[in-house]
């Protein structure tokens, strides 16, 4: 399935399912699509329950399906497919979930954005004909579409709902101080979200100085000898919140390409001109500066492709013109 997810690293032929075993799979599966389907007129989501890579694995053969419409020549069927899916995944991406809950849709979610860029290269029209509502669909709105508060609060909720669960199972249930360790994470929660929402270029030294104020490790000075038992679970609990950083890195990779997307709409519905696009990014605005470098996105005139990079790293965010 791989290789029917738009922009994914290129795959022989013999690694490659045919068009052929796409529709077989899709009939098999078509109960399951249904049902996930069902979930976009929900009116709250109520999170995962099981395995989250059932999510990812229909989010592909949706990837598929709408590959195939456009090989039929139908772009408004892959459209609204398209469409449907962005909104349900906006959806929960605003409402409470955890980090795993997080991680997994982000997942979802970077599937979803490589179909409709694939959309637009393979169906200019698209772009055009629906431009309204996809400026709408595709705002860029930073982090503001993930939030961050509604992740660390059903984390926060989680994590003090297992330890009500683990303490009523103890022999001695003072050996948990809930409030404690609740405490300690509720601080971490604070400084995790205002250090979050700086610019991409601070999100490293902000994890590594909370890992230092908060992750003890085997400095064993840091740690309060009043109460040692209960300071180490802490301890233990918030080293796993790091992880926090990585999906904040994510969320900006995929805030570049909504960015990028939404440029792309703009420049095909003006028809600007390809030795004009580059001055269309200088000025488009902050809005639409590359996360990464807090710069204006870039045009590549031999590649026909606007784009983001991350100095960091090889990381391209790209959009075919």
């Amino acid at each position: 399935l791989e290789c029917w997810i738009p922009s994914a690293e290129p795959y022989t032929d013999e690694k490659c399912a045919s068009a052929g075993r796409i529709k077989t799979i899709l009939a098999e599966n078509k109960l399951l699509l249904t049902r996930y389907k069902s979930m976009y007129n929900m009116p709250s989501w109520q999170g995962v329950s099981g395995n989250g890579q059932y999510i990812i694995n229909l989010n592909k053969l949706i990837s598929a399906e709408i590959m195939l419409d456009l090989a039929n020549g139908d772009a408004d069927s892959a459209y609204t497919k398209w469409r449907d899916n962005h909104l349900f995944i906006s959806r929960v991406l605003k409402q409470d979930g955890t980090m795993i809950e997080r991680a997994i849709f982000l997942v979802v979610d970077g599937i979803n954005l490589a179909s409709i860029e694939n959309i637009f290269f393979q169906s200019p029209e698209i772009a055009t004909t629906h431009y309204e509502e996809l400026n709408g669909l595709l705002k860029a709105n930073k982090l503001e579409r993930y939030n961050l508060k509604a992740m660390l609060r059903a984390e926060y909720r989680f994590i003090t709902d297992e330890m009500s669960k683990n303490q009523k199972d103890l022999k001695d249930p003072r050996a948990l101080n809930i409030n404690y360790i609740k405490n300690r994470l509720y601080r971490f929660h604070l400084d995790f979200l205002n250090r979050a929402q700086k610019p991409f270029s601070t999100l490293d030294l902000s994890k590594s100085e909370m890992q230092d104020k908060y992750e003890f490790g085997s400095n064993i000075f840091k740690y309060d000898w009043l109460n040692p038992q209960q300071s180490i679970l802490a301890n233990l609990i918030i080293s796993g919140q790091s992880r926090g950083f990585h999906l904040v890195k994510s969320m900006h990779s995929k805030d570049a390409k909504i960015k990028l997307l939404n440029l792309s709409i703009h420049i095909r519905q003006h028809k600007t001109p390809k030795e004009h696009i580059q001055t269309f990014l200088n000025n488009a605005g902050s809005q639409y500066y590359n996360p990464f470098t807090n710069k204006p996105m870039q045009w590549d005139a031999a590649k026909n492709v606007i784009y983001g990079q991350n100095p960091l790293n090889a990381e391209v965010q790209v959009v075919r013109i």
